[in-house]
């Protein structure tokens, strides 16, 4: 009874956190913890820049993995095999990258623009390292945000400590869910973390 209540906590975990849902969280999250950077936006156009985030980042991407799943490209909705991330890691990316080329072209702050780039590079980043090892895009993912809630630790004007510790503690959930499911290795895990991490340092410090 008790481990197949951990199971479909690891299983809610796992979709509460997927990698396609984690920047449509982000952005109505950058949005509220900066009202100053973005005070030149009306919430009319606000919520017109979640929609778009939300429609790049996750109904595309999921249309595309639907569509491959019935031209039987995949064999499965979760990916669960190596070699069957490599297209709809590339589809994810563009879509990223779409994204971050229309936020470029807004009067807005460089942040989001940013982050979406950030995003990009961490899925072809994924998509080149699965080419030889199965790594954790989830843990990518949670890495990623969890230098995003680092970074508005110092941008926003309001004490967001506890949002850093939340993310930290979210991003441990998703790491010890996906290995608790099998779906991954401890060092699959821990090296979707790093690349994660990685690929914000580059966005925000090197770029």
């Amino acid at each position: 009874m008790g481990t197949r209540i951990l199971t479909h906590l690891a299983k809610a975990v796992s979709i509460i956190f997927h990698p396609l849902l984690l920047p449509s969280y982000a952005v109505p999250l950058i949005l509220l913890t900066n009202p100053y950077m973005f005070g030149n936006l009306d919430q009319e156009t606000q919520l017109r820049m979640i929609i778009i985030v939300f429609i790049n980042t996750f109904v595309f991407p999921v249309v595309v993995i639907f569509l491959l799943k019935q031209l039987n490209f995949i064999k499965s909705y979760a990916l669960g095999e190596k070699n069957e991330r490599h297209i709809p890691l590339i589809a994810i990316s563009i879509f990223f990258f779409w994204c971050y080329m229309v936020f470029g072209d807004m009067p807005i702050s460089n942040f989001l623009p940013n982050l979406l780039l950030g995003a990009s590079i961490a899925v072809f980043a994924s998509f080149f390292i699965n080419i030889f090892f199965k790594i954790s895009i989830h843990t990518v993912a949670a890495g990623y945000l969890v230098g995003i809630a680092f970074e508005l630790l110092h941008q926003s004007t309001y004490n967001l400590e506890s949002l850093l510790l939340l993310s930290i503690v979210m991003a441990g959930l998703v790491g010890s869910a996906r290995m608790y499911l099998e779906a991954h290795l401890w060092d699959e895990v821990v090296s979707g973390y790093l690349i994660g991490i990685l690929c914000y340092m580059v966005i925000f410090y090197l770029v």
